[in-house]
């Protein structure tokens, strides 16, 4: 948990810059899974993004979606009103097959996956940021 909740800072990080005289703007997170298929990680996922914000003293508005499966048209559904929203960023706890559908979706958010290693999808791109230990190298 220690190790997701430093990935995940450097994620706000990303999305606040770092111009400390300006007023920030409210920056909106999206928090997309589906805790039927990844239990309590889902609660988890989410508490630790507030936390996080909260100790930043920026405006900001945490926006769960929460899906019914992982399939490419939930995926899809929870994109589109994503994009009507308006998010900066994307906080998707997802398993691999979650991930492979939300990859088919695309999206130009910034999107941190904290749940599967960037060795285990064959491509992403540079807006997908992946946050799971690599067990393999350990």
């Amino acid at each position: 948990m220690k190790v997701f909740l430093l990935i995940f800072s450097f994620f706000i990080l990303t999305l606040l810059g770092d111009e400390p005289n300006i007023v920030p703007p409210k920056i909106k997170i999206a928090v997309l899974c589906a805790p039927s298929v990844v239990g309590r990680y889902a609660q988890s996922s989410y508490n630790v993004a507030l936390a996080t914000f909260l100790s930043t003293n920026r405006p900001f508005e945490l926006i769960s979606y929460n899906i019914n499966d992982e399939s490419a048209s939930s995926i899809a559904v929870a994109l589109e009103k994503i994009n009507n929203e308006n998010v900066d960023g994307i906080l998707a706890p997802l398993t691999l097959n979650g991930v492979k559908n939300l990859l088919m979706s695309g999206t130009d958010k910034l999107v941190f996956i904290p749940t599967v290693h960037k060795r285990d999808v064959e491509s992403a791109p540079e807006n997908f940021i992946f946050g799971a230990i690599d067990y393999q190298a350990q």
